[in-house]
């Protein structure tokens, strides 16, 4: 049958075999009617499809399926669609479509009214099944069953030997986020060490304190823009924030790649949400899958890091409206693609209410070298003027902005990328 997966279904079709956990298939809201007649409860749903959907369920890491098993099923035509969607346990975040199939329900009744979905089950997840019929059908049923394959259980316990604290560079004096000049602009050499909001330049690549960041980060390879986009957001957080946003905090990663900023800042004691930009190319987006990629067993141990480190997934750059009182967030590449460059003014300035009063985001953005926007609409790079737009964006909002400095590199830049990584730093104001 269409959309039956990898794991062998119950071999008595009426009974469930051990192992099986059942579940009520309309736990999310018991009083809606099915789009299948005699199912559900009374009232009518927002969505005609509505056929059923589950409360969240949490299942053990690897393999999973979901099988359905509607009751004397009759049916001529129609179609069942079978979605699971994954949420952060991480409060405040939104579910994101992970799986999604769909069937004649014909096929169904074919079946004995089963049809199964099958998924990979992540730490730090809850997970959701629904079903929908968003075609004509004249299906009807006496009653629907839910069961989830294996039933969860103790997971395999992680690795909770002690690893050392991630180091830190030695101190430097902090500093306050100075306001937006009008003219926004400092003349001033940029510095990594006491930075303002300022592109990459060849004399950052040589100080010894972007060593000193990629030491602490386990010296993860990456090419120049990588390894200075990381230092960058490090130093501005322990410059600005006397280092209290790296001990202790709650911190937000919108970053497709995170690397491992997650690891280092759980390793240091603090708790750190990524926000993972869906792309486009890639419908099915799992973030607990990316939450498994950037653990850095180096940086943090594994049973710390994964009750420490959560992700979720962004559409178009929008946040959930829960998130608030973080003591940072930083962003990098959020508009990798020329589909959220559209989207990243918003992003910046809706960001600004997920942080507590005094908060520091820091952005890395890419840096075209030029005064005028790109004549490419989708380059992910910025020309000066759209960055001293979304400056001045923040500081209309009422918050700091760290002065721009646009220098790159003096004498010969033939070699120069034309599109440079820029860290835009700003804080909260109430």
């Amino acid at each position: 049958m269409t959309g039956m997966d990898d794991i062998a279904p119950p071999a008595a079709p009426e009974m469930a075999p051990a192992g099986f956990l059942p579940i009520n298939p309309f736990g999310a809201d018991s009083n809606l009617a099915s789009r299948i007649a005699g199912l559900g409860g009374d009232r009518a749903p927002d969505d005609p499809g509505y056929t059923f959907r589950s409360s969240d369920i949490f299942p053990s890491p690897g393999l999973a399926r979901f099988e359905l098993h509607l009751h004397d099923l009759s049916a001529r035509f129609g179609t069942l669609a079978l979605r699971v969607e994954a949420r952060s346990i991480y409060p405040g975040t939104a579910p994101i479509v992970v799986k999604d199939i769909a069937m004649p329900i014909a096929a169904v009744v074919a079946a004995n009214g089963r049809a199964a979905i099958s998924f990979v089950a992540r730490r730090n997840m809850a997970y959701i099944v629904s079903g929908r019929i968003g075609d004509e059908t004249d299906a009807w049923g006496s009653a629907a069953s839910l069961s989830l394959y294996p039933r969860p259980s103790e997971a395999t316990p992680l690795d909770d030997r002690p690893v050392p604290i991630p180091p830190a560079p030695p101190e430097r004096p902090s500093g306050a986020v100075r306001v937006g000049r009008p003219e926004l602009v400092t003349a001033d050499p940029p510095l990594l060490s006491a930075p303002v909001s300022q592109a990459m330049t060849i004399a950052q690549l040589r100080d010894p304190l972007l060593n000193a960041w990629a030491d602490a980060l386990g010296d993860e390879p990456g090419d120049d823009a990588a390894r200075w986009g990381d230092a960058a957001v490090l130093q501005a957080l322990h410059h600005y924030s006397g280092g209290a946003a790296l001990v202790g905090g709650r911190v937000l990663g919108i970053a497709a790649e995170p690397r491992s900023l997650p690891a280092y800042l759980a390793g240091r004691g603090a708790t750190v949400l990524i926000a993972a930009p869906a792309r486009r190319d890639l419908p099915e987006v799992d973030p607990g899958l990316l939450l498994e990629q950037v653990a850095r067993p180096a940086l943090c141990a594994p049973a710390h890091f994964f009750a420490a480190v959560h992700a979720t997934a962004l559409t178009d750059l929008v946040l959930p409206s829960g998130l608030a009182g973080f003591d940072a967030l930083w962003s990098a590449d959020a508009a990798a693609t020329g589909g959220d460059r559209v989207h990243l003014a918003a992003m910046m300035r809706v960001a600004m209410a997920c942080l507590r009063p005094g908060g520091l985001a820091v952005h890395v953005l890419r840096y075209s070298g030029e005064l005028a926007p790109s004549a490419d609409p989708h380059s992910a790079s910025h020309g000066r003027v759209e960055i001293e737009r979304l400056a001045l964006s923040l500081i209309a909002d009422g918050h700091d902005v760290a002065p721009l400095a646009f220098t790159i590199n003096d004498g010969d830049e033939s070699g120069t990328d034309p599109c440079l990584p820029f860290v835009l730093i700003t804080r909260r104001r109430d």
